[in-house]
């Protein structure tokens, strides 16, 4: 098999068609890890079996594949891992073991139209990524033919051999029309197939060197960030270095928010920054290229050597090699040190009866709201007698 013989991905297509053609390609009838309760698997793979047969396929081309659907309706950040698929197509492709499910159900649509179309101009057809998610063919202006969901698997398997010769008066009885409400029309936004796929996200070494930026250059104030309340216990030293550290971690779970300000209101600080001090560097995953933010002053290398925890989340883990041995992450001792002060402090309010005070408030609050909604003071007074004489006489058959 060559790729040239016309069984290649195509651009629009889905997943789950370019396996199946494969499949039937190659005489594999079984398409347990395709096909669940009358549709498409949500969690396609090839089967343990027969996935030599993708071996003939460049891998950058199957990745391409992969992400044209992987991504469909998703909407990524510079500081979201974007690399976090690469082990989820490697087992979609090249599983390591026998598998027979293929995740929930996803309706099996199609186009007559388009089918038509691909058989006069290419003469071959398949199913179109665009059809797990829409009903109306945009092109023809009908609605989509769905596999009705009543069908065993081996009916499934025939109905869609004859979709892809376009025999129509052999599925008549197995297909109809499917138009969804408008509150379950799932449209693919911003879905460009012919978009550069290259992507770029920040490494776990440059969100902290971000971090680091903004905690001594920046104005931006983490939303629900607020200096522990001590009652006294701890020195000034001891209280700035733990609201230092509280800030720190929210900054770590507010970054986008804080890099969108910084944006908005220092941009020529925030670029000077990244400038001299960030860089990027081109990594390869199956022959497809990508880019990965870090700082200057680190490497990689050193980075698989000393920050173990680091790298496991790095979208350059697994193809950056180095000689010698591997060390585990050293524990902070610093933060630790903070963390046994926190807890310190927490024991001194709860023997101050710190919480009581706050039990306290938050009672007189909820009966302030209370008195407000009854009314007033003597509406409430009134209300409250009322519930107690009625839970009184609920009690009195139990009493005799």
């Amino acid at each position: 098999m060559s790729q040239a013989s016309g069984i290649c991905p195509q651009s629009d297509e889905s997943l789950q068609s370019f396996i199946l053609r494969v499949m039937i390609r190659v005489g594999w009838s079984d398409v347990t890890t395709l096909i669940t309760h009358g549709g498409w698997g949500s969690n396609p793979s090839v089967p343990y079996e027969v996935k030599q047969e993708f071996d003939a396929f460049n891998a950058s081309v199957l990745l391409e594949l992969f992400e044209n659907q992987y991504y469909a309706n998703k909407k990524y950040s510079l500081f979201d891992e974007r690399f976090s698929h690469i082990s989820l197509f490697q087992e979609t492709f090249f599983p390591h073991k026998k598998k027979t499910f293929c995740g929930g159900r996803v309706p099996l649509r199609f186009c007559r139209a388009c089918m038509e179309k691909q058989l006069h101009e290419k003469g071959f057809s398949y199913f179109k990524l665009a059809w797990l998610y829409e009903a109306f063919c945009e092109n023809h202006a009908t609605p989509l033919l769905k596999v009705k969901e009543s069908l065993s698997l081996s009916k499934i398997r025939n109905t869609l051999k004859f979709v892809f010769l376009a025999d129509w008066p052999e599925i008549l009885d197995l297909v109809s029309e499917e138009v969804l409400p408008e509150d379950e029309h799932h449209k693919i936004e911003e879905l460009d197939l012919t978009r550069d796929n290259r992507m770029l996200s920040f490494s776990p070494c440059a969100k902290k060197e971000l971090i680091e930026y903004f905690m001594s250059s920046s104005d931006y104030y983490p939303t629900g960030c607020s200096s522990i309340a001590d009652y006294g216990f701890l020195s000034n030293i001891q209280r700035d270095l733990l609201f230092k550290k509280r800030k720190r971690d929210s900054l770590q779970n507010q970054l986008e928010e804080a890099y969108e300000h910084e944006l908005s209101n220092n941009y020529r600080s925030l670029m000077e920054h990244c400038i001299k001090d960030l860089e990027i560097i081109a990594i390869r995953h199956f022959g497809k290229e990508h880019w990965v933010i870090k700082p200057t002053n680190r490497k990689c290398a050193d980075c698989l050597k000393r920050n173990v925890d680091d790298f496991r989340s790095c979208p350059a883990a697994g193809i950056i090699s180095c000689t010698g041995g591997y060390l585990s992450s050293a524990e902070n001792q610093c933060d630790k040190s903070l963390d046994n002060l926190e807890s310190d402090v927490e024991l001194h309010q709860r023997r101050l009866k710190v919480t009581d005070g706050e039990r306290f408030v938050r009672d007189s609050i909820e009966k302030s709201r209370a008195i407000t909604a009854a009314g007033g003071p003597q509406a409430y007074r009134r209300e409250r007698e009322a519930r107690l004489k009625a839970a009184a006489k609920a009690l009195d058959p139990l009493i005799l």
